[in-house]
């Protein structure tokens, strides 16, 4: 018996399941709304801290094209990828939203 429970506790999988299963539990327990306030709040963070690293890294960029450190070709793919990273989390945040209207 303490060998089978060594090698539950050692298998990730086992420990992801029951992690899931438990916060199942607290959803289904009105937690839901909670853990929704949660979420919402961990997600207005990420959009401040994603926001003021893309805009210091592109404040950094256009100084370092200006000095001649940089062409203005690399501040284009520069833009580009903060404009593919702004939208990956817009799309995460659509499909957070359209989750959240889902009823059981």
């Amino acid at each position: 018996m303490t060998n089978n429970i060594k090698k539950a506790v050692n298998n990730t999988k086992t420990i992801a399941t029951i992690a899931l299963l438990t916060m199942a539990q607290l959803s289904l327990a009105d937690g839901f709304n909670d853990l929704n306030s949660t979420a919402t709040k961990i997600r207005a963070g990420l959009y401040t801290f994603v926001g003021i690293l893309f805009s210091i890294t592109l404040l950094w960029a256009f100084f370092a094209a200006k000095n001649g450190q940089k062409t203005w070709y690399n501040i284009l793919v520069e833009c580009l990828y903060i404009v593919g990273g702004g939208a990956s989390i817009g799309f995460v945040a659509f499909l957070f939203a359209t989750g959240g209207k889902m009823s059981f």
